[in-house]
């Protein structure tokens, strides 16, 4: 394996910020494999070439040439390539608060995959700029990466139409019911399916059960206000609709690798 790889210098903490930390290009062999529990960075990845799959939280995708795929901190994921036709890829590794705030207001912490989303001039110019080390370095590179979480926003949008219309509303009944008990003969009523259908129709817009989504967008809230707030850990739990705040512990440290209480100290440690 070969790998083109560039840093960013930090003169100070900027860790409420956006965290530049990597960037490169990945000629991937058969034995290429990253693995990350909880990940400390988000992934941004583009695939000139070759083919491969992605893990991330229970789900499985195979990106493709001219596939992005987008992997948030706080993700347990790992990715590797066909081995008969594997990688090359162009990424940037980035972290910070901020950054997730970021992903959560343009509705991309939970999707992963932008089948045939071109973002290879924008990391190509990012890594160029990282190679020769340009004054301002880091206000340039934050602006590429806006522009390219601006595209795959406007590419999720262009893709719902296609959706189907039943799991848009269940979808959407979810976002706006996040901090109640949704259950699954809840969201098979308003779509007059039975429950098992119901799955079905979820699973095949979005990769996931309900139930898998609703958990996942409940933990994102979860580490926003175990690392932004002072709530404690019953809360949270109270507050996200969990049965009590010991399932919501066990839950939370199943998914995350660590306690909320750990994770919470994680941000306020001086």
């Amino acid at each position: 394996m070969i790998e083109d790889i560039y840093n960013f210098d930090h003169s100070a903490d900027n860790s409420r910020g956006v965290i530049f930390s990597l960037t490169g290009i990945t000629y991937a062999d058969k034995n290429y494999r990253i693995a990350r529990r909880n990940s400390d960075v988000t992934v941004i990845e583009y695939i000139m070439e070759g083919e491969g799959t992605v893990e991330v939280d229970g789900k499985v995708f195979h990106p493709k040439k001219g596939d992005s795929y987008l992997l948030p901190q706080g993700s347990s994921h790992c990715y590797y390539p066909n081995p008969n036709n594997p990688w090359k890829k162009i990424w940037i590794n980035l972290s910070g608060q901020l950054m997730s705030e970021i992903l959560t207001a343009y509705s991309l912490d939970n999707v992963y995959l932008f089948e045939n989303l071109y973002t290879k001039d924008l990391l190509e110019e990012i890594v160029n700029n990282a190679k020769n080390k340009i004054p301002d370095l880091d206000l340039s590179t934050g602006k590429l990466v806006y522009e390219i979480l601006y595209r795959m926003k406007m590419h999720t949008k262009k893709q719902e139409p296609l959706m189907n219309e039943n799991a848009r509303i269940m979808k959407d009944y979810i976002n706006d019911h996040l901090f109640e008990v949704i259950t699954l003969s809840t969201l098979s009523e308003l779509i007059g399916m039975s429950d098992q259908h119901t799955i079905r129709i979820f699973k095949s817009a979005f990769g996931s059960t309900p139930y898998q989504y609703i958990l996942w967008k409940k933990l994102d809230y979860a580490k926003m206000y175990l690392k932004n707030t002072n709530m404690s850990v019953k809360e949270i739990s109270k507050k996200l609709a969990f049965t009590d705040e010991f399932y919501f512990s066990n839950v939370f440290k199943k998914k995350i690798g660590i306690s909320p209480s750990e994770y919470k100290s994680k941000f306020t440690r001086n």
